[in-house]
């Protein structure tokens, strides 16, 4: 950036968004240490317990026992573009 004018300082902005708003669930995973205060917990008919996440039919659940996407939103002047998306692709981002 600095090579085409603009001082990163004042040219270069960065922000991040989630897709949810809220902590998402996240079951123990070993099943002896699950309880009511950390797992939701469907007993079965043979009155076993189960977490929910792993209950078949259960699917939908997915979307808020996965991990939260998170974007970042990097802000440049047009005339950096290119260059910028090609030196953060270099970084995993």
């Amino acid at each position: 950036m600095r090579d085409r004018g603009f001082e990163p300082k004042y040219y270069f902005r960065e922000s991040s968004a989630t897709a949810k708003t809220y902590d998402y669930y996240h079951p123990e995973k070993d099943p002896s240490e699950r309880t009511a205060v950390n797992s939701i917990l469907i007993q079965r008919e043979d009155s076993t317990l189960q977490e929910i996440s792993s209950v078949r039919g259960m699917e939908r659940l997915r979307a808020v026992t996965g991990m939260r996407e998170r974007r970042r939103y990097f802000y440049v002047p047009a005339e950096c573009r290119t260059t910028v998306k090609s030196v953060l692709g270099r970084h995993g981002t």
